[in-house]
């Protein structure tokens, strides 16, 4: 697996799990990881996922996938679009974002969802604690 991710800077502090956050990795997965230690496996860290799903960004065949972000000081958006499953990558591309607030309010927001959530495979996450 690929990992792909670009280091983003917050202009306001984030309260995530208490603690103030100023910075994240958006990565080409669909989700945000907001550890700290990057000697650890990105998914097994404290992360925001949109839509949990084993998406890929090297899965063929598919459109390019594009991620995006936009940041003031009172929101970050970060955006997913045409992006692929690992697994189910006949269904189509799906399209969403996240947007975290500087109140600490997360809304997940879904463009592009071409099968019901239920049919999604997912693989086994160890949510952290």
């Amino acid at each position: 697996m690929i990992h792909t991710y670009a280091g983003r800077n917050l202009e306001f502090e984030f309260p995530f799990y208490g603690i103030g956050k100023r910075n994240l990795l958006a990565t080409g997965h669909g989700f945000l990881y907001m550890g700290i230690t990057r000697g650890q496996l990105l998914w097994e860290t404290k992360y925001i996922a949109p839509l949990m799903a084993g998406f890929s960004p090297t899965a063929l065949p598919r459109k390019p996938q594009d991620v995006r972000h936009f940041s003031n000081d009172t929101i970050y958006i970060n955006q997913w679009s045409d992006m692929s499953l690992d697994s189910q990558r006949d269904v189509g591309v799906f399209t969403f974002q996240v947007q975290l607030h500087s109140n600490g309010v997360i809304k997940f927001v879904y463009k592009e969802v071409p099968i019901h959530i239920a049919d999604i495979k997912h693989t086994v996450c160890r949510l952290p604690n």
